[in-house]
């Protein structure tokens, strides 16, 4: 729930994980690494899902990026 905007945010299993993981500094290519790891599926797919939740959450202001 972004508290600013009072909108509600509903992720499904993997993106819990990478939210979770999103508590410490982490780059995309990080992240799919570690998704593919756990998760049964292409890592061509998961990166491109990483970037769609990470720009969402970006664009949602729910995280930063940090340079």
């Amino acid at each position: 729930m972004n508290l600013r905007s009072e909108q509600f945010y509903s992720l499904d299993g993997v993106a819990c994980r990478v939210w979770d993981l999103l508590a410490e500094p982490a780059t995309p290519v990080g992240l799919t690494d570690t998704i593919a790891a756990e998760f049964d599926a292409p890592r061509e797919d998961i990166l491109i899902d990483v970037d769609a939740l990470l720009a969402d959450l970006l664009r949602g202001g729910l995280v930063r990026e940090v340079r």
